[in-house]
């Protein structure tokens, strides 16, 4: 099943918001995109695992500048 790119925002909203907060989650979840979008470019597939992605908000400790370095 293909799930869209606007379903994977959506699905990953609730951690976003729990990790950098209501006014934060926005600016990771771009970034998050963008991460897909490089994944995307060196391994061929759509998205990296959602167990990758909650690493990086885990150990982006709610700060958008450690998650940039994830």
């Amino acid at each position: 099943m293909v799930v869209s790119r606007a379903d994977r925002r959506r699905d990953r909203t609730n951690r976003a918001m729990a990790v950098f907060g209501e006014e934060r989650a926005s600016f990771a979840l771009d970034l998050l995109e963008l991460v897909e979008l490089a994944w995307h470019d060196c391994y061929g597939e759509t998205s990296p695992s959602e167990d990758l992605i909650d690493d990086m908000l885990l150990l982006s400790e709610g700060s958008i500048e450690r998650l940039i370095q994830m």
